[in-house]
């Protein structure tokens, strides 16, 4: 970006050709143009989304261009071009939404319960004139307090240093793009693989972008929008956790010194602050969501809150796989437990099977074609080689103590990182567990055992007292790093710290807190910081460089042997040399005109990869991966054509799409049957007491009469 612009070349210093006439008819622009030579048609409005275009009646697309203009491809000849704004669905869909909810709003006003909401909601905004007084303003205030010690790091306005904090700003540039291109799913990163693509977004959880995306679209910077969304996560489960404990009947104090303690559990730091991977953060951030609203849908098992659940456990494997493989046994643990000891058995398994298919169900788009095409990306870089699990499993005693540090991950106490649970979390845990083995509750027994077996069993996954299971188990494998399971006991030991925290009353659990977070605020400051310019992470600077986002570009086609180095030329041909005129380039597609003086064997920049697609005048062409490059090949006969090639979805990630897309279709149909149906049996119950009162009335009346007269 630095460099000086080059000389104009000669060769496009003549004119591109001429505009014959134009017109403008309401929001509607077309012209005529003779065009002498392939170039862009440049439409000085300013560009918006819901414009479109057609060239002799065919959709092209349009280019943002500065200064916000709109620019649209024509080729060599005469052209009739038209330009007009199409808003979409959006607006009917939120008419109808808008009706919707104003008939749902007035049929809530029917219910004669609607003066007392609004009496109480009147009381609940009196209170905020005195927050001291309000115990809630009091527990949210000391929950920010906790959530901005613990990511004060994230808000400097730098991406902090970590292991593989560079991973992430080009991962955030590739899923801007390829949302803008409606891309959706996501699975082709285009300018990764030195801009051969890779289908990165078919294989990385897509939560911890979608959060940042929001706040890099504002124009914020790619540290900053990466920072702030997993800081916002981790409010979420920060809050959650406090939900969580007052969902199990505990008090406001405990269950924040429980969220303070799930905050500063020293893996969190770890993972954030030493390895920097957002993406395995925000999924344990989002875990005691997922978590909460399993729990609420067990204890109270209604459509609504397993509908409520599902989506809350969907955000799992939508963050990291490996988090998602980890948390879910534990999940069915707790569902077995809870339906064990209920009174309503059927009711409550049923419950929490439904929040966990739902939830499967939900992200199924993701996670299913990630698992079931694995073959055709070099996943097996994650198990063998440099990455494989032999070399980073730990001992047992790191668990108990080791130093704090950011050195690198590997086998034995001299890698300079701690894998502590933290002594103040064990001390704590351990005393909840007794506590809660010699309470009356039975529920809150089981709860505990659940808890604490879950805690125990990760956290000996993660030493060389598993290596069994490890060597014998081809999915753990995947996970590279055996100490990935002791996110599990940094979600369930400060569960077990609710026991003790109660037990000990306000003022020492709030004693407890502070020493936990004295004891650990130091692990939440980073190594450093990263300096860099964010066009640097710029597409075309992705693409030019060859910049990499995994550790092994493990998410390269297995087809490629040898990556080619950067072509700027997409398509061309292999022994011949044929014309082509580039017409239109997306994330997901490529179009051009070929003249071919004979058949030519024609090679795109592209990698092979299952969906990829080439037509030849709108007609299907066999493709086969090059030898060493794996790009793609095809055959195209002697003459003029049109060429495209596209994504399309194998029936694996379309069928999946439609599975997500039934389980949302039903979900939302279960919560409007059970809202509807609430609302019937209400005003059944109204008009039955309306009745009865009035028939008490007549017959009071009737005696009176003779009494009168």
């Amino acid at each position: 970006m630095f460099e000086a612009l080059p000389p104009l070349d000669p060769r496009f210093s003549t004119l591109r050709g001429k505009v014959i006439s134009e017109n403008k008819q309401g929001e509607t622009y077309s012209a005529r143009l003779a065009v002498l030579r392939p170039c862009y048609a440049l439409l000085k409005i300013t560009y918006f989304p819901g414009q479109q275009a057609t060239v002799d009646g065919k959709a092209a697309p349009i280019f943002r261009v500065y200064p916000d203009f709109c620019a649209i491809p024509v080729g060599l000849g005469e052209h009739r071009i038209e330009v007009r704004y199409h808003p979409g669905p959006i607006k009917p869909i939120l008419l109808v939404v808008g009706i919707i909810a104003v008939g749902l709003i007035a049929q809530a006003m029917r219910r004669p319960d609607y003066a007392a909401m609004e009496g109480r909601i009147a009381a609940r905004l009196a209170q905020i004139a005195t927050p001291w007084a309000n115990p809630r303003m009091r527990t949210a205030l000391a929950l920010a307090v906790l959530i901005l010690l613990f990511t004060h790091a994230l808000l400097g306005g730098h991406l902090i240093d970590g292991h593989d904090s560079l991973e992430y700003p080009p991962r955030l540039t590739e899923f801007a793009r390829i949302l803008g291109d409606h891309q959706f799913p996501p699975v082709w990163a285009p300018d990764l693989g030195s801009g051969h693509g890779q289908p990165l977004f078919e294989f990385a959880p897509p939560l911890i972008y979608a959060a940042a995306l929001p706040f890099f679209k504002a124009g914020m910077s790619l540290a900053n929008s990466l920072q702030f969304g997993l800081a916002i996560l981790f409010a979420l489960g920060a809050i959650a956790i406090y939900l969580i404990g007052r969902e199990l009947s505990f008090s406001r104090v405990a269950s924040v010194c429980a969220a303070g303690a799930w905050l500063f559990a020293p893996y969190q730091a770890l993972d954030i602050y030493v390895c920097a991977r957002f993406a395995e953060s925000a999924a344990i951030a989002v875990a005691p969501v997922a978590l909460l609203g399993l729990i609420a849908a067990v204890q109270r098992p209604s459509a609504i809150s397993v509908a409520l659940g599902a989506l809350a456990v969907a955000m799992l494997p939508l963050a990291h796989n490996a988090i998602a493989l980890l948390m879910f046994p534990a999940f069915a643990a707790i569902v077995a437990v809870r339906s064990a000891v209920s009174d309503n058995r059927l009711k409550t398994a049923a419950a929490g099977a439904g929040v966990l298919a739902g939830g499967l169900g939900l992200s199924a788009f993701f996670w299913l074609p990630a698992l079931l095409e694995r073959d055709f990306v070099k996943t097996e870089l994650l198990r063998t080689g440099f990455l494989n699990w032999t070399n980073y499993i730990i001992s047992p005693f790191q668990l108990l103590w080791s130093p704090w540090g950011f050195g690198y991950a590997m086998r034995g106490p001299g890698n300079g990182i701690s894998y502590s649970l933290g002594p103040i979390h064990i001390a704590l845990a351990v005393a909840g567990l007794i506590i809660a083995m010699r309470a009356a509750n039975r529920v809150r027994q089981l709860d505990a055992l659940t808890f604490a077996g879950a805690a125990i069993v990760a956290a000996i996954l993660a030493t060389d007292l598993s290596w069994t299971i490890w060597a014998h188990v081809e999915t753990l494998q995947y996970l590279a790093y055996p100490w990935r399971t002791l996110c599990v006991p940094a979600l369930f030991m400060p569960l077990l710290a609710l026991y003790a925290f109660e037990r000990i009353g306000p003022r020492l659990a709030s004693v407890a807190l502070v020493v936990l977070v004295l004891f650990n605020v130091a692990h939440t400051e980073p190594k450093g910081i990263q300096t860099y310019d964010d066009a640097y992470f710029g597409a075309d600077s992705i693409a030019h460089l060859g910049l990499n986002t995994s550790t092994r570009e493990e998410y390269e086609p297995r087809t490629v042997y040898q990556r080619p180095v950067f072509d700027s030329v997409l398509l061309k041909g292999v022994r011949s040399a044929p014309v082509v005129h580039q017409v239109a380039v997306r994330s997901d597609s490529q179009a051009f005109k070929v003249d071919a003086s004979e058949p030519a064997l024609m090679q795109d920049s592209l990698f092979d990869y299952p969906g990829w697609t080439v037509l030849v005048d709108d007609r299907q062409v066999a493709t086969s991966p090059a030898l060493v490059s794996g790009e793609i090949t095809f055959n195209v006969p002697a003459g003029t054509h049109d060429v495209r090639v596209e994504l399309r979805p194998t029936p694996i990630r379309r069928w999946s799409f439609y599975l997500s897309l039934a389980a949302a279709v039903l979900m939302i149909s279960i919560v409007m049957f059970a809202l509807v149906g609430g609302w019937n049996r209400a005003e059944a119950v109204d008009r039955s007491g309306l009745r009865r009162a009035v028939k008490t009335h007549s017959k009071k009346r009737s005696r009176r009469v003779p009494a009168s007269r």
